[in-house]
């Protein structure tokens, strides 16, 4: 190596411009040999947006960037009878917040987001749970109700007849 750069640097600025162009070379090809090490992709309608990282080989690379409200899985103080009750308690919400029955919520987007109540025509009132995943094809709510009295989680598909859209309220803070 040694005689390498010595023979480089015999005082020819063409020669130097060489030796710097392969020095240059050397330090940038890991960034250059990596496969994406900068992509970010974006959903549609973000609004309230958090980048999810995903390890990359050496890098940390934004794949993907969703809406995101954080949610309380384990709240209490609600009426396991009522999937609205519950939905607040998740969502950090007042039980003294009215939002009425489910089939009166309208919805605000077509699009899931985590934090985002999903309405959904069942049951004579309708039915209402929290989006706590998603992906192309599926979503996966909590939910209160949909077995009288219990807290349950299930994974519908996106294109689940039922589904009327996705209501997304203000965040709050939780203090879990």
């Amino acid at each position: 190596m040694d005689f390498f750069v010595a023979k480089c640097y015999n005082g020819s600025i063409k020669n130097k411009k060489w030796a710097a162009l392969i020095v240059l070379l050397a330090w940038a090809w890991p960034v250059l040999a990596s496969p994406e090490p900068f992509v970010t992709e974006r959903l549609a309608d973000t609004v309230n947006t958090q980048s999810i990282p995903i390890w990359h080989n050496a890098y940390i690379v934004p794949k993907i960037i969703i809406n995101y409200v954080p949610v309380n899985l384990k709240p209490k103080n609600f009426n396991p009878y009522s999937c609205i009750s519950y939905a607040k308690a998740v969502l950090g919400h007042s039980q003294g917040e009215f939002w009425g029955n489910a089939k009166d919520i309208k919805p605000t987007s077509d699009s899931p987001s985590i934090g985002a109540v999903v309405l959904l025509k069942e049951g004579k009132s309708g039915h209402a749970g929290v989006v706590i995943n998603f992906t192309e094809e599926e979503i996966t709510i909590t939910e209160s109700n949909y077995i009288p009295g219990k807290v349950t989680q299930r994974t519908l598909k996106r294109n689940y007849p039922p589904i009327q859209g996705y209501k997304t309220y203000p965040q709050v803070n939780l203090n879990i």
